[in-house]
């Protein structure tokens, strides 16, 4: 028997070095300058050099950078996207980065995914649909896989920068807010709140994307340090979760995005709801929670009418009131308003062709949303999972849906529910838009698929009850034990 130390909560991984700090801080700091558009207009293409530099010479920059750039502008006429720019800087710096040692991991890193990556590229080479963009995130699922051993046990402190990377979504509304000259989709829906303004390279829904994977990401991350970490610490984490929720819930309702409103409240509730199913979180948070749900939300209640009459509160009614107007019209629910139209053709098209998806060429319907290229590399079905079965046929998703579950279950079976938390909730925040959105190039989603499954799987290491603080003074949670099929016992 082995014991279940307090190691087994957080990594026990060397201490953040101040040169890491400093590379990745410099990533965060120049790809948001870059969404302030006459900075990106002036030094655009220094910042971006810059940062990718940056990026490569570190795996916790590296991971910054790419949550960072799926939401950054690119520079006015820069011959690279960041994403390219990355591979690039990557290449450049292999010598001196550290993964030339550690190509020989990718494997690890792969091993749930890969069988899904060989069949969607054989099946795209059959068919003559390969596109690039999958293809493309398949190429930073390897370059993931390199950077991972770098971090030495630092996993939980990787997944944090890829909150901290897609935090960056938040530009747009924040720099609006103060009056600058934001970069962004910025568009006039009248009946739809007015002005909606999206950020970086994208509109409200792919701003809202990354904003709410970033938010309850990074409230996930604190919530363990918050209620079973160092008690000297528990008062910082305390003010960093409302600033957290604060930051991120007022873009998410300003931005008039249906989706973004889905990722905020299910997102939120998936949070909130997981505290519950483990055991170390709920006897400290059950009490706490409910009182400042009864709180907050008495106090929401109150302050209701005032907070209409603000911009968000605006947004917010003009989003439900389209919402309700266009299931009302279709005759749909309305958590699928404006979706049937998309969501039936591509069905049918995956059924037509169920093993292997259509030839190349095919085209699919949508009604008033107009035609689509199956495979074009432009996936329209508003659903991942709906986009590869139209695509490569039913087996394909099957592979698909076992790679996106199968490390978090393998993580939560070997580490427990304190360490596995705020991965579990950093992929409930990538399935929510995986079912609204056609994401299955995001490569956000594939470093961190890599990232929970080099954490998976790693060694557990042989941790004292010294290395934090023990939990409240009940001595015996430090006396659990694990079998060798890691199921805690007294």
């Amino acid at each position: 028997m082995r014991t279940f130390g307090a190691g087994d909560f957080f990594d026990v991984a060397p201490d953040w070095s101040r040169r890491s700090r400093w590379l990745s801080a410099t990533v965060l700091v120049s790809l948001f300058l870059m969404n302030i558009k006459p900075v990106n207009g002036v030094a655009g293409f220094l910042l971006a050099g810059l940062a990718a530099i940056c990026g490569a010479l570190d795996p916790c920059a590296a991971f910054a950078f790419i949550a960072g750039s799926q939401i950054a502008p690119d520079p006015a006429g820069f011959p690279f996207t960041l994403a390219q720019l990355f591979v690039v800087a990557w290449l450049v710096t292999l010598p001196i980065n550290g993964t030339a040692e550690t190509i020989k991991a990718i494997p690890k890193g792969l091993r749930y995914i890969f069988p899904f990556m060989a069949l969607w590229t054989a099946i795209g080479i059959l068919n003559g649909t390969l596109t690039a963009p999958l293809l493309m995130a398949f190429v930073y699922a390897f370059i993931a896989a390199a950077y991972v051993p770098l971090l030495k046990g630092g996993y939980s402190r990787a997944l944090l920068m890829l909150g901290l990377g897609a935090l960056i979504g938040v530009a747009g509304h924040w720099g609006t807010s103060l009056g600058l000259s934001m970069e962004g989709e910025i568009y006039i829906h009248p009946t739809r709140g007015g002005l909606r303004i999206g950020s970086g390279r994208g509109d409200v829904n792919l701003a809202s994307v990354n904003v709410g994977f970033a938010l309850w990401t990074i409230v996930a991350f604190l919530v363990p340090h918050l209620l079973v970490g160092p008690k000297e610490n528990v008062r910082r984490y305390f003010i960093f979760v409302p600033l957290a929720i604060i930051g991120g819930a007022i873009p998410l309702i300003a931005m008039g995005s249906r989706g973004g409103l889905a990722y905020l409240g299910l997102g939120g509730l998936a949070t909130v709801g997981l505290i519950f199913c483990i055991r170390q979180f709920a006897r400290k948070a059950a009490v706490p929670i409910l009182v400042g749900i009864a709180g907050v939300g008495g106090a929401l209640a109150l302050a209701f009418p005032i907070l209409l009459h603000t911009g968000p509160g605006q947004m917010l009614q003009a989003t439900i009131e389209y919402n309700m107007y266009q299931a009302s019209t279709e005759g749909s629910g309305a958590l699928n308003a404006g979706r049937n139209e998309v969501w039936g053709p591509f069905l049918e098209s995956a059924l037509e062709y169920p093993l292997f998806g259509p030839p190349a060429g095919t085209v699919i319907n949508m009604g008033e949303f107009g035609y689509n290229e199956v495979a074009s590399g432009l996936g329209a079905a508003h659903n991942v999972l709906l986009d590869i079965a139209s695509e490569r046929g039913f087996p394909t998703v099957i592979l698909f849906l076992f790679a996106f579950f199968a490390p978090v279950f393998a993580m939560w079976r070997k580490r427990g529910g304190v360490y596995a938390y705020p991965f579990v909730i950093a992929h409930v925040s990538v399935f929510l838009p995986f079912m609204n959105l056609s994401l299955s190039g995001w490569k956000t989603f594939w470093v961190l698929h890599v990232l929970t499954t080099f954490a998976a799987h790693s060694r557990l290491p042989q941790a004292s009850a010294d290395d934090i603080e023990p939990l409240e003074d009940d001595v015996g949670d430090l006396a659990l034990s694990r079998d060798r099929n890691g199921v805690e016992t007294p």
